[in-house]
């Protein structure tokens, strides 16, 4: 789910009176993204001749590493990743690539595999095809995703014979093309499938029936019923005879009640997640200060955001994220693009999320810092998953 606070800035402070521009000559002196180490070697002079390539690259090279002069990398995996062509063509190299972000990579050797004409186990294409239709679902081309699967009922006699994750993907691409209601109903009749299957291992049915129930439940939400998602949430959970609540079941009770504005059961809910064993409590600082925030509460929702964002050294993205969201709110410019900087100074792999992206654009945008958002983009085309960079031009962030 977005984030709540994650919004596109220009909905609420930005658009308000309390916030005025400022121009890249007038604003503070912050940290500034391109300065690096005071030794630097100066700029070379500009020049109108077309650069080539591999002067463009270099140039690149130069400005990223100007931006993380200040603050070594401390990230897995390595910056200096393996290249494909270094990596042995099979399943397990996908998998790596996909963990990474790498779908377009990840695309190539799948299809390399599936052109092998030794790959005849029905399975293992179901497989592959399953990693095929998941990158293109991560890179946000999700008809070609579509197609991929229905064309592979060639292969297959039964839908029941593709991996788990390939048949909640078969029902979730229907919400990213426009249809939320038949993403719940493929939901329901693959729960149902799920309920009678003879697998021989009735706690693996259980489980997956919880998480089938859970996206129902996630795609209700987005779809605006709460009412009937917070009733499926009771229902679906409902057979868990355990002594102790399912912990997903009172979260996700919570960020329900939050987005019904009904901030007192939120609260309750979210305090009784807070006592399970399983609790994440890095997640149970977020959720409260979201629910401060939603009060107007800013700046107490920034003082309990600061020990988690300093102890996981600002790789808590959410965290940052909504830190950053409440400053603006503050008129706290200059801590809420610092914030931002700071969680990919510390690990692009992780910080450079959509949510995290847009929000320091339009943040850079507001106060005209051109040159920063240049270097941003250069950034997001190294560091980011290929889903990331995609969705920035569908936008046209750049």
């Amino acid at each position: 789910d977005e984030d709540p606070l994650g919004v596109l800035l220009k909905q609420g402070p930005m658009a308000s009176s309390s916030v005025t521009r400022i121009d890249g000559r007038d604003r503070p002196q912050p940290e500034d993204l391109l300065k690096g180490p005071k030794n630097a070697a100066p700029a070379a002079p500009t020049s109108t001749t077309p650069r080539s390539e591999q002067q463009e690259y270099a140039s690149m090279e130069r400005d990223v590493a100007l931006f993380f002069a200040d603050r070594p990398i401390n990230a897995q995996p390595p910056l200096q990743r393996p290249k494909v062509s270094e990596m042995p063509e099979n399943e397990e190299t996908i998998k790596i690539l996909m963990n990474d972000g790498r779908y377009r990579l990840a695309i190539r050797v799948a299809n390399l595999l599936l052109d092998t004409t030794d790959i005849k186990e029905i399975e293992t294409r179901s497989r592959l095809r399953g990693h095929l239709a998941s990158s293109f679902f991560r890179l946000g081309e999700f008809k070609q995703a579509k197609e991929l699967l229905n064309s592979s009922r060639n292969d297959t006699s039964s839908r029941d014979l593709d991996p788990f994750n390939t048949q909640l993907l078969r029902c979730e691409l229907a919400h990213y093309l426009g249809d939320n209601d038949e993403t719940v109903r493929a939901l329901c009749q693959l729960s149902e499938r799920t309920a009678h299957q003879k697998t021989g291992e009735n706690e693996e049915n259980q489980r997956r029936t919880r998480v089938i129930s859970g996206k129902i439940v996630d795609y209700l939400v987005l779809g605006g019923k709460l009412e009937l998602a917070l009733g499926m949430l009771h229902e679906g959970y409902s057979e868990n005879k355990t002594s102790e609540p399912d912990p997903q079941k009172t979260l996700k009770e919570s960020k329900i009640y939050f987005k019904m504005g009904q901030l007192e059961k939120a609260r309750e809910a979210l305090e009784s997640y807070s006592k399970l064993k399983f609790a994440d409590q890095d997640q149970v600082i977020i959720l409260r200060s979201m629910l401060l925030a939603a009060e107007d509460k800013f700046k107490e929702s920034m003082e309990i955001l600061t020990p988690l964002i300093e102890k996981t050294n600002y790789q808590a993205v959410d965290a940052v994220n909504n830190f950053s969201v409440c400053a603006l709110y503050t008129n706290q410019i200059d801590t809420a693009i610092k914030s931002l900087e700071e969680a990919i100074r510390s690990n692009p792999f992780i910080a450079l999320n959509m949510t995290l992206v847009r929000n320091l654009v339009a943040l850079y945008d507001l106060c005209t810092m051109s040159d920063e958002k240049a270097v941003m983009r250069k950034i997001v085309d190294r560091y980011a998953p290929d889903g990331v960079s995609e969705e920035c031009r569908r936008l046209g962030l750049w």
